[in-house]
């Protein structure tokens, strides 16, 4: 490779390196940074058929957030969901039928009975169905506070795709290994603890 330049006399220089040297690197080569490594997705874990055909309770009484929820489940391909629409119908509906719900979706703040009051009554009944508390902007130091109050686990509002996806893998499958029900394991997003499965 030759290239020319010119003196301070004026006069041209012709310079020329060898075909196999490298070319001088500009500014923007010598810093610029690595590409980062390529995304690799978590493995989608599809639910099996015994855990669609588990009934699901939703207890909310927002029904933007009632038609959130149920699209998210069935996108995951659960359609076996009744919905009330405040504590008192979901206490009615669990009271008609003790063992005909694996799971409870349960919001906190609703009007007529509030998602405490109806699960405190739940577990009167001397009933372990996993309810899951739905509170919006919830943060995982509340963790502590729902499981006093007779909740499983929550969800924050507005709830994602993924945590509920996990949810789901988490309670309704009975492949899932579990653990000590007197030493809750939460895991690290949005405390769903790892005890009480069906």
């Amino acid at each position: 490779m030759c290239y020319m330049e010119r003196d301070a006399a004026g006069d041209y220089i012709f310079t020329c390196a060898p075909e196999d040297q490298a070319p001088a690197k500009t500014m923007e080569e010598t810093t610029a940074l690595p590409p980062p490594p390529p995304f690799v997705p978590e493995p989608y874990v599809h639910l099996s058929d015994e855990a669609l055909a588990k009934r699901i309770l939703l207890v909310e009484d927002n029904t933007v957030n009632q038609r959130l929820i149920l699209n998210i489940l069935r996108a995951h391909g659960h359609t076996t969901v009744d919905v009330a629409a405040n504590g008192k119908e979901g206490v009615d509906m669990v009271t008609a039928d003790p063992s005909a719900y694996s799971l409870i979706l349960m919001d906190v703040s609703m009007p007529v009975m509030s998602g405490f009051e109806a699960t405190s009554l739940i577990r009167d009944m001397g009933l372990d169905v996993p309810i899951i508390a739905l509170a919006a902007h919830a943060m995982k130091a509340d963790q502590e506070s729902f499981l006093q109050r007779g909740f499983d686990g929550y969800l924050s509002k507005p709830v994602r795709k993924m945590v509920v996806h996990k949810l789901l893998l988490e309670w309704l499958e009975n492949e899932a290994p579990m653990e000590s029900e007197s030493q809750p394991n939460f895991s690290h997003e949005e405390g769903l603890p790892r005890h009480n499965k069906l």
